[in-house]
């Protein structure tokens, strides 16, 4: 075996904890192809007389804020055992003036489905190109904590998350969540004439239809009291309604929506304000893309009311199904969601069995046992949990320890092993890295969920 060391430029560094893809290529044929955690320093690989060795792995910029994945190729090797040394040239700075996006920023997780589905019909999709011409794509893996900084100047809390930045790091707009594949295909196509986000927060003056749009931008990126302001120069319309339901959540909004808007995610939102139109909201459904259907008919089925909503869970189940495609880097994005819809009909282990497949392609992710642990332990099959739930926490990195450690230590009390379950949730946080205080990132809710369930635990409960 040998080894690689890859080698940043000065004010540049590889994460020590950083995942990296080695493959090694000999005419033309993958003949190894490893995923990787941990020192980039020491990377090791098969040797093979006249194989290429290809990695992918991120490099971040000592002040903070930036990293992107960098493509590392070698010569031929002759087939000897040894060092290699690959130096990772600094990246090109972008171009373009400020105000123009130049960058995109990824802020995504192995485990979230419309994370995935984002990158695999978008971000990396070979038809898709066209539409990020001009733009430097870099994704930022959410989980690890060399995202914090990042997470914490952007105020990040969802994902996926898009944010077009100029050449100064300025924010231009964002994407939260994914809409499906045409709608941010179009949002990409409006960036060259996007006014920058900073101007609307800025309060730049707009009337008309120009203040009622960027009402609705500022509103979809969470800065309602930016949004507020442009209220009272808008024009009445979709924006507008769309913009106020999202910041102040008041019935005659959508009221309004469900009489005159064409469908769309707002209508999560107007539940919300009016629950009792269901019946609207429904009537939405053959207008919506599969995923927002399946979304709607499961948040349909758990309104008020004694029949927990299984034919309609059912129907989710079926809609969801009618977006899988066959190939398993385009339905990763489903699974998880379908697994959980087969439970709440209590077919547990037809869900359960959704997962093989995906833990074959990817056995290093934890996003396929920590679900099964969630699910088995939720129908009080503890033991099963408990199993699944330790191959979880084994795979995991950064925040997803966080995550992996609580069906797990849930499970393992349940069994009457409290002590234990306390143990092993102050083990998880006192090892697993904790971001400063006044960094906004999702790190901090995680903490706080565990220290939760800790509480929980140690409550007696009542004979």
């Amino acid at each position: 075996m040998g080894r690689l060391r890859a080698e940043a430029p000065e004010g540049w560094h590889v994460p020590s904890d950083a995942p990296a893809r080695v493959r090694v290529e000999r005419d033309g044929v993958t003949v190894a192809d490893l995923s990787l955690l941990g020192s980039p320093a020491a990377l090791r690989f098969p040797v093979l007389e006249g194989a290429v060795v290809a990695v992918t792995l991120p490099v971040c910029a000592d002040s903070g804020g930036e990293c992107r994945p960098v493509d590392l190729r070698s010569s031929p090797l002759a087939g000897t055992t040894g060092r290699l040394a690959l130096a990772v040239a600094r990246a090109a700075p972008p171009t373009g003036g400020h105000g123009r996006a130049v960058r995109l920023i990824d802020f995504a997780a192995v485990w979230c489905p419309p994370c995935t589905l984002l990158a695999t019909e978008v971000l990396h999709d070979p038809e898709n190109a066209g539409a990020l011409a001009g733009l430097q794509l870099e994704t930022v893996d959410v989980d690890r904590p060399d995202s914090w900084t990042l997470k914490d100047r952007y105020q990040v809390g969802g994902y996926p998350t898009l944010i077009a930045v100029d050449a100064e790091g300025g924010e231009v707009a964002r994407l939260v969540g994914y809409p499906g594949e045409s709608a941010t295909l179009a949002w990409l196509a409006g960036l060259a004439t996007t006014r920058p986000l900073a101007e609307l927060e800025a309060g730049v003056p707009l009337e008309g239809a120009e203040a009622a749009r960027a009402a609705r931008r500022l509103a979809e990126s969470d800065r309602d009291a930016a949004a507020e302001a442009y209220f009272p120069a808008a024009v009445d319309g979709e924006d507008l309604r769309i913009a106020r339901l999202l910041v102040r959540g008041e019935r005659a909004d959508a009221e309004w929506l469900f009489a005159h808007a064409p469908p769309g995610d707002w209508v999560f939102a107007a539940l919300k304000a009016a629950p009792d139109r269901q019946l609207d909201a429904a009537r939405m459904l053959p207008d919506l893309d599969p995923v927002l259907a399946a979304d709607l008919l499961d948040v349909l089925a758990a309104g008020p009311g004694p029949d927990p909503g299984l034919a309609l869970r059912a129907a989710a189940i079926v809609a969801l199904e009618g977006a899988l495609s066959g190939e398993l880097e385009h339905d990763k994005a489903h699974v998880g969601y379908l697994a959980d819809l087969y439970a709440g009909i209590g077919r547990l282990d037809a869900g359960l069995a959704l997962f093989a497949p995906y833990l074959a392609a990817w056995p290093q992710e934890f996003t396929w046992d920590h679900a099964a642990s969630r699910l088995l332990l939720d129908a009080g099959r503890y033991s099963e949990a408990e199993a699944r739930g330790r191959t979880a926490l084994e795979k995991a990195w950064g925040d997803q320890r966080l995550r992996a450690v609580q069906p797990l230590a849930s499970a393992i009390a349940a069994q009457g092993r409290t002590a234990e379950a306390v143990a092993l949730l102050d083990e998880v946080v006192q090892t697993t890295p904790a971001p400063p205080g006044e960094l906004q990132v999702r790190t901090h809710r995680y903490l706080a969920t565990v220290a939760a369930l800790r509480a929980q635990l140690l409550t007696p409960t009542a004979p």
